[in-house]
């Protein structure tokens, strides 16, 4: 949650793993494969004021640790994930991360029908005690896919989450979403992707409800054995409502994660295989984004008096790297380093919303087994 737009801040994070490991349950029929991973890293980025092109929560970032069984035909999975951010602005924000979860799949080989199911928990706590915005999302997701024909897959997936504030109930609220996508593959190695996903998001206070509903393109496309590239495009319409009017308060401004919008965003994204075995991947994006004020909002909100909506529009490029080092010997499984870079530009019809930004990240994981 920002407050200012214009803060710059350093963070570092550390995430240490813990592990739960299976025992048999049957005998031979299932055997235990964990895996420890624990990383730090530490980046630097010139605004606080987080925008996505992702639809969804973008601001949590999280370690990786598996601890996994395999069975005849299904895989469990559970993990657990810490992750600790400090940043140089303000104690009062420095965080900790917990992320414990369990999935399911279907690992059977040759079916026409795959399934899985995960749950997983995202707990916030703030380091400094003084701090109010410790925050908690518990969410699951089931989907399933099937093979219509040679080449054309259908898939549907439900998730649904519930987000809960210590300190502040009138932001706790639900999420129901629901997706249908159909892909297709022609032998120019060429993917077609359609998709629809509708989202409903609920209030707890005031009963405030609205909805979206995406529709989605994405072309992909197999260059050679080292190159892809995919082309999205998401076009969103939007219901009328809005959360609750004392939320505004507590989170400056009006985001594309907890307002709804209407509008289209478009990416290209190239991911190659460069040498010494350094895995690229590139994203250029653009966003059109049209937020609608309702009649309480402009009316009781001094910053947004006599306004019925703005339009921003924004720009953003971004590069990640990766290089993994595969270990032979008795001290771990492999080191990887990775690396990331990111700029946006938002022009935006209120100049509170229009801004440069930037960011800068390197990270290191060991996996030790």
């Amino acid at each position: 949650m920002t407050h200012r737009l214009t803060m710059p801040f350093r963070f570092h994070c550390i995430s240490t793993i813990m592990i739960i490991i299976f025992g048999s349950l049957t005998g031979p029929a299932a055997h235990s494969q964990p895996e420890l991973t624990a990383g730090s890293g530490f980046g630097y980025a010139n605004n606080l004021y987080a925008d996505s092109f992702t639809i969804g929560n973008s601001y949590l970032y999280n370690g990786l640790s598996i601890a996994s069984t395999h069975f005849n035909k299904i895989k469990a999975r559970i993990f657990y994930e810490l992750t600790y951010f400090e940043y140089d602005t303000d104690n009062l924000i420095n965080n900790f991360v917990h992320s414990p979860g369990i999935a399911l799949f279907q690992t059977r080989r040759g079916s026409r029908l795959k399934w899985n199911l995960s749950a997983k928990g995202s707990i916030k706590d703030y380091a400094d005690r003084l701090s109010t915005l410790d925050n908690a999302r518990w969410s699951f997701e089931a989907n399933g896919s099937y093979y219509v024909a040679s080449g054309l897959l259908a898939r549907v997936a439900y998730g649904g989450s519930l987000s809960t504030y210590t300190n502040y109930d009138v932001l706790d609220n639900a999420q129901h979403e629901l997706k249908l996508e159909m892909t297709g593959t022609i032998i120019s190695k060429t993917s077609l992707h359609l998709n629809i996903d509708y989202t409903r998001r609920s209030f707890s206070e005031g009963g405030s409800t609205y909805y979206w509903l995406d529709a989605g393109l994405k072309i992909a496309q197999s260059l050679n054995l080292k190159t892809g590239l995919s082309l999205s495009y998401i076009n969103r319409f939007a219901s009328n409502g809005s959360r609750p009017l004392s939320t505004f308060f507590i989170i400056s401004g009006i985001s594309p994660y907890w307002d709804s919008w209407t509008g289209r965003q478009a990416q290209l994204t190239v991911k190659r295989i460069l040498p010494a075995a350094v895995v690229s991947t590139m994203n250029l994006a653009a966003a059109n984004r049209k937020f609608t004020y309702d009649r309480q909002i402009s009316e009781q909100l001094p910053w947004l008096e006599g306004k019925t909506s703005r339009t921003d529009k924004v720009y953003s490029a971004e590069i990640y790297l990766r290089r993994q080092f595969n270990l032979h010997f008795a001290y771990g499984n492999y080191i990887a380093i990775s690396m990331a870079a990111g700029y946006t530009s938002s022009h935006s019809s209120d100049s509170y919303y229009t801004f440069d930004s930037y960011y800068t990240d390197l990270r290191l994981s060991y996996s030790v087994f």
